[in-house]
């Protein structure tokens, strides 16, 4: 028999913007700083912050707070950014040393490949 709060735990893949990915098993109650510890441990780098398709997630948020569903994607941030901007299907962010890094749809913005020599700070 498993017990009630297994059975309500999901599963939320977790992604850096270089494509690695880890799987983590959470709790509804489980706090998003919790997460994002658990994904720093995973990764082996410190991640600042945790963000879902269309949102930061708040590290005092609980993940049933967040509104995480099983097999949910969230991406981790793993350097300190300058800003950061979103539509509904992509990011981009300024890097402190002038990059820029772009992902989610690449068909709505989240590859910035084709344009990177002429993003500038």
């Amino acid at each position: 028999h498993a017990s009630a709060a297994t059975m309500d735990a999901i599963h939320v893949s977790v992604a850096l913007l270089s494509g690695n990915t880890c799987c983590l098993t959470v709790e509804p109650q489980e706090l998003m700083g919790s997460l994002q510890r658990r994904a720093s441990d995973a990764f082996g780098r410190h991640v600042h912050e945790l963000h879902a398709a269309d949102r930061p997630l708040e590290e005092g948020l609980t993940v049933a707070e967040a509104g995480l569903q099983d097999g949910d994607v969230v991406f981790a941030i793993v350097s300190k950014l300058t800003s950061i901007c979103a539509s509904c299907d992509a990011f981009a962010a300024l890097t402190p040393c002038g990059a820029v890094v772009a992902w989610g749809d690449a068909e709505k913005g989240g590859d910035c490949r084709a344009v990177q020599a002429e993003l500038t700070e």
